[in-house]
């Protein structure tokens, strides 16, 4: 296999079948070189990780394509020009690229919120939550915060009433905007009395495309536990932290068990028959604060093995 010029590279990923690996159903830039690297490779021999380094100008790091995808390295944005030609993105593929990559790799909140923003903003194939275009129900907090309490309160369009009963509080335009959405995505029905309510009690993600959006959410989520925390006139609440050492084995144990109590609320919430009249936020963390052998740091991201 030998080097060909610049010009030569570009005809040569251009002039292939269109990839069927759509960049646009990704939210990580690891995984979709990953895949595209793999159906390239397969309908071309000389596409090989060792041909891409080559191409990148890095003829003595063989290992640097690997390493990326690994998560052993992070990707420049001059390295990440280099790739957007070889595997034939343009316009707003390539667009989608760059955001996809500065999103996955900084851990700034606000980077990352306007990141995702971009990448929303140029997706072609809007991301499945609930419904087809339910992606902007996760957006803000306030917009399940809203659908939930109009379970314990009856309510027909008293949008201050709502702004002012939320904890923390939220604007007026912001219950409209999230009052709106809820209608058009018919996550709320009026009742025979006139008043809005959930159509189901509880709602489910169901791709895991939308990793993206849920995690935002949960941000929001998690931050709205310190005010909480230091509201002396908030009752009642609950806040507990625990800072163990256990076994790789028992950490295991233990997600597990989050797992099952997770489900015994929702199970308790779905089959309770009596009126709502607590509107609250649950939020559940358990992550490593150790870099040790059982645990691996990719690309900005922490996981435990399994």
């Amino acid at each position: 296999m030998h080097k060909v010029g610049e010009a030569a590279r570009i005809t040569f990923c251009r002039g292939m079948e269109k990839s069927p690996v759509n960049i646009f159903s990704f939210v990580d830039f690891k995984r979709y070189l990953s895949e595209a690297y793999a159906w390239r490779s397969t309908a071309d021999e000389r596409f090989t990780k060792t041909y891409i380094c080559r191409q990148m100008g890095l003829p003595n790091s063989r290992s640097f394509f690997s390493d990326i995808i690994a998560g052993k390295k992070l990707l420049s944005k001059s390295k990440m020009e280099l790739l957007i030609p070889i595997f034939a993105l343009e316009g707003d593929e390539a667009q989608y690229f760059r955001f996809l990559v500065l999103y996955n790799q900084t851990l700034v909140k606000d980077e990352r919120e306007f990141y995702l923003d971009q990448l929303i903003a140029l997706n072609r194939t809007p991301w499945m939550l609930v419904d087809k275009n339910a992606y902007e129900y996760y957006r803000e907090w306030w917009t399940s915060a809203i659908r939930a309490y109009l379970d314990i309160a009856d309510i027909t369009d008293e949008y201050e009433k709502i702004a002012k009963s939320l904890y923390p509080p939220v604007s007026v335009p912001q219950v409209k905007a999230s009052m709106e959405l809820l209608k058009r995505l018919n996550f709320i029905k009026q009742d025979k009395r006139g008043y809005w309510k959930p159509g189901e009690k509880i709602l489910f993600s169901k791709s895991d495309a939308n990793d993206a959006l849920v995690k935002r959410y949960q941000a929001k989520c998690i931050e709205l536990g310190l005010p909480a925390l230091y509201d002396g006139d908030l009752h009642p609440k609950t806040f507990v932290t625990r800072t163990l050492s256990v076994s790789t084995d028992n950490y295991g144990k233990i997600e597990k068990k989050l797992q099952k109590f997770l489900s015994e609320v929702r199970s308790l919430v779905h089959k309770d028959e009596r009126p709502a009249d607590q509107l609250c936020q649950l939020n559940i963390q358990l992550f490593p604060q150790a870099l040790t052998p059982g645990v691996t740091k990719t690309a900005g991201m922490t996981r435990t093995k399994p």
